[in-house]
């Protein structure tokens, strides 16, 4: 259950935003994530630093920025997470291992993880929304839990079109579920609707599948582009 909690809980503080085209110059999104009773705000800032494009993500004191190839399904090569001031942890990937190393509460942390050829991706939106452009079905890719700092394989699955409701309008989206095969994840699914025109996040959902946890649903509220 606590694995559950846990996954629930970070996936969206990568499972987030996008844009069909990267950024000349920094571009932000807000959104607003309802759980139950809870809101919170999410704040995203995009923009191309180099070959790369760099994403940063703050919903309360989680902080992740990640760094993006524009070509294929923009896999992650370098991640970093900082929760406030006790935790601060590095990823990189060289070839198809992933070295993770950082510190929490001043006691230092280094593992090293091995991948397949599937791409390891942490902006999931930005990905996401270049997986919609291609003739693929399925996306299977590596992501890394916050909780555990540890790569999980996750699988993407187009859901076709979908008028939602947007702030009383109606928008016409390309859907995404997101599902695992883990035992402690089977239940948990993702989706994710994509605005027709432009390919932007508009809203995502993450539904635990355990009674008695609150679904999350992110709504997009605000969209700065600079």
């Amino acid at each position: 259950m606590k694995s559950v909690q846990r996954y629930h809980l970070s996936c969206f503080v990568v499972l987030l935003l996008c844009l069909t085209v990267v950024p000349a110059v920094a571009a932000q999104y807000r959104y607003q994530e309802q759980k139950g009773k809870e809101i919170t705000a999410v704040t995203v800032t995009r923009e191309k630093q180099g070959n790369l494009l760099r994403t940063e993500i703050s919903k309360n004191d989680v902080t992740t920025v990640s760094f993006n190839d524009p070509g294929g399904f923009g896999a992650t090569s370098h991640w970093q997470l900082n929760i406030g001031t006790t935790k601060s942890y590095s990823v990189i990937r060289e070839k198809n291992f992933l070295t993770i190393s950082g510190k929490a509460e001043g006691e230092p942390h280094e593992n090293t993880a091995g991948l397949d050829d599937k791409p390891w991706l942490q902006d999931l939106g930005y990905s996401f929304a270049k997986f919609i452009k291609t003739p693929h079905r399925d996306l299977f890719f590596w992501t890394i839990q916050e909780g555990a700092l540890e790569p999980t394989l996750l699988m993407a699955r187009k859901r076709g079109s979908e008028t939602i409701t947007l702030n009383g309008q109606s928008v016409v989206t390309q859907k995404i579920e997101i599902s695992s095969n883990d035992i402690f994840l089977k239940l948990w699914r993702a989706f994710y609707w994509f605005r027709d025109n432009d390919g932007l996040l508009i809203q995502y959902r993450s539904d635990p599948g355990i009674p008695g946890m609150s679904v999350t649903v992110g709504t997009l509220i605000e969209s700065l582009n600079n």
